[in-house]
């Protein structure tokens, strides 16, 4: 895929996601030129193949003139998979900024710590979901003194706050077994392949912040004040989030997600700038925190 590609597909992706009016074929094939990229038939046919490519299925409504999700889709399912793959796309295009100029870092910081030894486990971890090939894995928890060494099958990789974890197959009678790629120990690609015959259904993940699926998903209302109504608008707490009311001192939302750890650490960085209106478990819960956190001061 060529870099004109990316950045056709990262244009199409951004009139999905974020515009009102989807583009109809000629509308994208105006916007390609106003960007200066090809606008002929031939590399709209190769954008829209590298669409399907990613799994990405649209219809042509005639009607209505526009780019429309199949019928029966789960819109926010897959919206929220349009934007993982711009995302990459994304990560993408700054790799081959980096290899054209290496001044680029001059210029450019990511947020990975060198203290998270995990990510180096990435490369041989997503090598090993795509070629279907068992690795063998030594892990120590946090909660452990000793590691366990493991030959698994590797299923999924999910990042949050830095951290790499690598979903793979049950183990001891849970759905999925995670790991954090910053306890890993060390890592083999073994010769022997796999052969995946189940269902593997990661939009779990979705309805939830982190990787802890140990919660329940509820309908959470939170109050948000002061400079933090901007932050929260512009960049939501959780995809399913929804304004209810806005005025120029309070904004009220709504979300539909677990109210697993890392949702409540959200809620109390924010410290007095968030309010939880429901569910009372929830606000059990960051009464709780908060209590506690009073009598260290």
């Amino acid at each position: 895929m060529t870099v004109n590609q990316i950045n056709a597909i990262i244009l199409f992706l951004d009139n999905f996601l974020f515009s009102n009016h989807k583009y109809s074929r000629k509308q994208f094939a105006e916007a390609l030129q106003d960007k200066g990229l090809s606008n002929k038939d031939s590399f709209i046919t190769d954008v829209f193949k590298n669409l399907r490519g990613f799994g990405i299925e649209l219809q042509y409504n005639r009607s209505l003139q526009c780019y429309q999700l199949e019928q029966g889709d789960n819109k926010q399912e897959v919206l929220r998979n349009f934007q993982n793959i711009k995302n990459l796309l994304s990560l993408e295009m700054i790799s081959h900024k980096l290899r054209q100029s290496p001044t680029l870092t001059k210029y450019v910081q990511l947020g990975y710590s060198n203290e998270n030894k995990g990510f180096n486990y990435v490369k041989d971890c997503l090598e090993a979901i795509l070629t279907k090939r068992y690795i063998k894995i030594q892990h120590k928890p946090f909660y452990k003194q000793e590691s366990s060494t493991y030959t698994v099958i590797p299923l999924f990789l999910k990042e949050y706050l830095n951290r790499w974890y690598l979903i793979i197959e049950p183990l001891q009678g849970y759905n999925y077994n995670i790991l954090a790629l910053d306890r890993v120990k060390s890592l083999e690609i073994l010769d022997k392949e796999f052969s995946w015959t189940q269902t593997s259904n990661f939009s779990m993940f979705n309805d939830m912040v982190g990787v802890d699926l140990s919660s329940d998903i509820e309908i959470v209302t939170l109050e948000v004040y002061g400079n933090q109504i901007n932050y929260i608008e512009t960049l939501p707490l959780h995809f399913s989030q929804k304004i209810l009311n806005k005025d120029n001192n309070t904004m009220t939302i709504e979300l539909k997600v677990r109210t697993n750890y890392e949702f409540v650490q959200l809620i109390l960085g924010a410290g007095s700038s968030i309010r939880v209106l429901s569910p009372d478990s929830l606000k059990t819960k960051i009464k709780n925190h908060v209590l506690k956190m009073a009598t260290y001061y």
